[in-house]
């Protein structure tokens, strides 16, 4: 079994830092094979924009889904939004730990906007 955990706080050491740490040696300790994603630690930018796309569907403006879906078809995916997808695809379970003020316009929020969750 396969779990991935997702981390969106900016101090790894905070609350929600340590519970991603318990989850991950939890899970390890009942067999599961555990990937984490500390999106804050990993530098992920959670703003959707023109710029993570080499190939545009259409260069005069930027409409987030169609881009997504545009190069989703051909295979360009942005490599850290394909990288996450491929975490997540690969997970039997999924653990995301954050506060709540992170819920909104927060990095879980634009998180799901580039088609991660």
């Amino acid at each position: 079994m396969k779990a991935h955990i997702v981390l969106a706080h900016p101090e790894s050491q905070s609350f929600y830092g340590k519970l991603a740490s318990i989850s991950r040696s939890r899970l390890e300790a009942a067999g599961y094979d555990v990937t984490l994603s500390d999106l804050y630690a990993d530098g992920f930018d959670p703003c959707e924009a023109a710029r993570h796309y080499s190939e545009r569907s259409a260069d005069q403006v930027f409409h987030a889904q169609t881009e997504q879906r545009f190069n989703a078809g051909k295979n360009t995916t942005p490599a850290d939004v394909a990288a996450e997808a491929d975490r997540l695809l690969a997970a039997d379970l999924l653990v995301v730990h954050f506060p709540l003020w992170c819920s909104r316009a927060g990095y879980s929020s634009r998180y799901r906007q580039r088609g991660l969750y």
